[in-house]
Formats: C-alpha cells, structure tokens, sequence
C-alpha cells in the first residue's frame, strides 16, 4: 500500500514539476515546510532527475541549472515564516540541503529503477517518518488554536470591562437623586411665616 502511495505521490510531483518548473519546486517545498507530509527526500532528488532527463530546464547548463533548482526549494523553504530573521536562517539552511538532495537525483538520473528495491525496504522509515510528521501538524494546530482562543477570551474580558466601566460613568442619575430635595434646616422652619400661623 504504501508503494503504492509513494508512486501516486511522485506521479503527481512529476506532473507538477512538468507543468509549472521551478514554481512547481517552490510550491512543493512550501507544502512541505508547513509540516504537511511532502517529504523533501522525494520531492528534490525527483527534480534532479528531471533536471537530468530534460524535462525541467531543458538546455540550460547542468550545473546553473542544480542552482536554480536548490534556489527554487529554498524559496519554497522560506515561504510563510514569520519572523526576518528566520527567513535568511531558512534560506542559508536550506539551500545546501537542497543542493545535496536534487544533486543525488541528477547522479542517478534515470535510474531509479535499479534501486526501487532499496527506496522499498525503507518503507517502515518513510511510515514513521510520515506518522511523526502528522502528529506534529495535528500538535502545533491545537497548541496555535488554545493560543489563539486564550488570546480572543482575554481580549473579550478586557472588552466587556471597557464597555461596563464606559456605561456606568455615562449612566444618568436615578429618580431618587434627581428629584430629592433637602430637608428645611430647623432655623429656616422658625423664620418660615407659614410655621408661625400654625
């Protein structure tokens, strides 16, 4: 099942490097840096072998054209980090990664075939590496999620207190306030004519 998975997957890898080039290197390494499970280990040695058959870059010098293909995953490496730092980090790691993986495909050209027996027997890593791979997807989205509502509750409270505070000092004085009158002190009531009439 699981080579069957693996050809799926590297079918559609070709066909994307086929219709759109380096772009389509960018795109899959992206994919594969937000932690969705691409692994790099297929999608850059298979751009070396299309490098080296042609069907990428077709023409262009061997070695400009590595290059360009380690630039590209390392592009696509870089998108959507959030910090500036992280972006030169990630570009400057990346790209010798890269250059090593698509190196490795353009030396074995075509002949992947000979060594499907060998990519086989690593299927239990490839298992585990893509398990571990989904655990982490599925960790670091609910761990951003609780981050997310503790963040949204605590603006709501901070919200809700503005708002209290807002209506209580705009609040109009009640009846009792507005219309109460003060009591007649005993002085004024002895000076008062209509208290001597009595």
């Amino acid at each position: 099942m699981l080579t069957h998975l693996t050809d799926i997957l590297t079918t559609l890898i070709k066909n994307l490097y086929s219709s759109t080039g380096l772009a389509g290197i960018v795109l899959a390494m992206a994919i594969e840096s937000c932690c969705i499970p691409l692994p790099s280990e297929i999608v850059m040695p298979l751009a070396g072998v299309m490098l080296a058959s042609g069907t990428i870059l077709g023409g262009v010098n061997p070695w400009a054209g590595l290059l360009l293909v380690a630039l590209a995953g390392a592009v696509g490496c870089l998108i959507e980090m959030p910090f500036v730092k992280f972006c030169v980090y990630t570009l400057l790691g990346s790209f010798p990664w890269c250059l090593l993986l698509a190196y490795a495909g353009y030396v074995l050209g075509n002949h992947l075939a000979t060594l499907g027996p060998i990519f086989r027997s690593l299927d239990v890593v490839i298992i585990v590496a893509v398990i571990l791979l989904v655990a982490l997807y599925i960790w670091r989205h609910i761990r951003n999620d609780r981050k997310a509502r503790a963040s949204h509750a605590v603006a709501e409270a901070e919200a809700r207190s503005v708002n209290q505070q807002m209506l209580q000092s705009e609040q109009p004085p009640t009846e009792q306030t507005q219309f109460r009158q003060p009591w007649p002190h005993p002085q004024q009531s002895s000076s008062d004519p209509r208290s001597t009439q009595v």
